[in-house]
């Protein structure tokens, strides 16, 4: 899966937390490709990324390598 044509990769804990939340791909990637906000995460080199999609906000961290 692709966002802004980089390759993303996921992290087992990312894919668990998706499952317990019903949050697909897609979402991730849309979030990613055209947020509302993005800033720095409290994790050292990762970045957020937070955008609302319908009725519920998404919040995405991820750090680009």
């Amino acid at each position: 899966m692709y966002a802004k044509k980089k390759e993303l990769q996921w992290t087992f804990h990312a894919k668990k937390r998706m499952s317990e939340r019903h949050i697909t791909e897609d979402h991730i990637v849309k979030v990613l490709e055209k947020p509302d906000i993005e800033t720095h995460a409290r994790l050292k080199g990762c970045r957020r990324a937070e955008r609302k999609l319908g009725s519920r906000n998404f919040g995405v961290v991820y750090q680009e390598s």
